[in-house]
């Protein structure tokens, strides 16, 4: 557990901190052990109201305060007669406060079936909560004008990982195979409301007790709230026979909801081959030549979108039309994309000479197919 209280060099300038930290690893048994990692921080942070002057206009007969201790409105006059705001004044009326809260758990499961076979498990949970409140007096000087006002934001995200593998590998005489399957599922949450209102009494920072909307924008509310998802099954198997011929297939499938619901799937596969030469009874024991290996492989891998939600349409609702609400449409949908797809052709040759000079080549081949790329279009 840790504490931070951290005074900046304005006043009201400030974050105090509290976290706390808990890590755990146990083992139940001798083929099953467990971790777990939390982690937790709670902030309180304060923006100084005070908006600064520079230092080239304060005049020696410049004075901050009255002789009561209170910060004066106005600093005094130059020779020409132009008057100068005490950046101070605000302090004791304006605030900006940010408070937010965060937690981050790790859990882990590992289980030892066999000496060649092993189930794990990995889990994450990660969630915060941040709200700001900016209040302005109506006393102040920033907030005059409105007669006082204040803007609220709330939000909240969270977010899911569990990852989940069976793994092997087993010898048998001069052969060696091995192999994994997996399944994977992330989830991402995120959620935000606004507000501004403004002509408030004085020192009454709660959004009910103003008398009209402050426009800061567009609109004087505004929120979003959306949900990212996404899985994937996936397998690989591997043979080696004497440590000189090598073959490895895999497969995937990643589902996305970054696409269209007709179009979330995508499939994905390798297949690769090697062979040590080097290892090869006639190359052993050679003087000059240290390693040599040729290498080949064929796969495809997949992207996703680059941008969120481009299957779907947007519409802005800023606009009014007789008196009513209105809206524009901000981004047309488009639910046949899909994947990026990359084809991969591989030929490679890793060379040693003297157990010194290493020389790698290859010679590869990507074609892509079904390329995401925003254009404009023309009005």
């Amino acid at each position: 557990a840790s504490r931070f209280d951290e005074k900046g060099p304005l006043k009201g300038n400030d974050l105090l901190r509290n976290s706390l930290k808990l890590n755990l690893d146990h083992n139940i048994t001798n083929k099953l052990s467990i971790s777990a990692n939390i982690n937790t921080i709670f902030d309180k942070g304060n923006r100084s109201p005070i908006s600064g002057i520079n230092p080239l206009y304060l005049l020696p007969w410049f004075t901050m305060y009255n002789e009561d201790g209170t910060p004066k409105k106005i600093l005094g006059a130059d020779v020409l007669s132009n008057t100068y705001q005490n950046p101070v004044y605000d302090l004791p009326f304006n605030s900006n406060i940010t408070k937010s809260q965060q937690l981050v758990g790790v859990f882990s499961a590992k289980y030892k079936v066999f000496d060649w076979l092993t189930l794990s498990s990995n889990n994450s949970y990660n969630t915060s909560f941040t709200n700001t409140d900016n209040y302005e007096d109506r006393l102040s000087l920033t907030g005059a004008g409105d007669k006082g006002r204040l803007s609220q934001r709330r939000t909240s995200s969270n977010s899911f990982m569990t990852s989940n593998l069976i793994t092997g590998r087993k010898q048998f005489g001069l052969h060696t195979v091995g192999g994994l399957g997996g399944f994977e599922y992330n989830q991402n949450n995120s959620e935000y409301n606004s507000l501004a209102v403004k002509n408030m009494p004085t020192g009454v920072k709660v959004p009910s007790a103003a008398s009209e909307v402050w426009n800061t924008g567009g609109k004087s509310f505004s929120g979003e709230r959306f949900t990212r998802a996404s899985y994937s099954l996936f397998t690989e198997g591997n043979y080696s026979y004497d440590d000189r011929y090598f073959a490895n297939a895999s497969y995937r499938m990643d589902y996305s909801t970054n696409f269209g619901i007709d179009n979330r799937a995508g499939h994905f596969y390798s297949l690769s081959g090697a062979w040590l030469a080097s290892n090869e009874e006639f190359l052993r024991g050679s003087k000059y030549l240290t390693n040599l290996k040729l290498r080949a492989s064929y796969g495809t891998n997949g992207k996703v979108a680059g941008e969120d939600f481009l299957t779907e349409s947007f519409y802005n609702f800023n606009y009014q039309y007789g008196g009513d609400p209105a809206a524009i449409i901000n981004q047309l949908g488009n639910r046949q994309i899909t994947w990026e797809r990359a084809y991969v052709t591989n030929l490679g040759i890793d060379l040693s000479l003297f157990n010194r000079i290493n020389f790698s080549a290859d010679f590869y081949r990507k074609n892509n197919q079904d390329l995401l790329q925003r254009i404009s279009v023309s009005s």
